[in-house]
């Protein structure tokens, strides 16, 4: 799980590095003020640039264990952590509930 948690966040700093000039690229291809060759050409280098410059693909992993599956998005860990922690009341603003 560790290197799963590793590879996850060097591709996050791939994608930032190249973000830019995806947005670039992206608003040239849709600018009808450029020419057709040079918005030809835009698309063509975009889709050179490797996969991991898209947003969405990544995978939203538990900052503690690494998982995948079953993760809590507003405190960034999994389903089984988030309950563990709830349960001491380590987690500010979230209690156990009863009825």
């Amino acid at each position: 799980m560790i290197y799963l948690r590793y590879r996850n966040s060097k591709r996050r700093l791939v994608f930032f590095k190249r973000e830019f000039k995806k947005l670039l690229l992206k608003s040239f291809m849709v600018n009808e003020f450029i020419p057709v060759r040079q918005r030809v050409r835009c698309r063509y280098e975009n889709s050179i640039l490797p996969r991991t410059t898209s947003l969405s693909f990544f995978k939203n992993r538990c900052i503690l264990t690494g998982r995948g599956n079953a993760f809590e998005r507003k405190f960034r860990i999994s389903r089984m952590k988030f309950n563990e922690l709830a349960g001491r009341g380590l987690l500010p603003g979230v209690k156990r509930s009863t009825w």
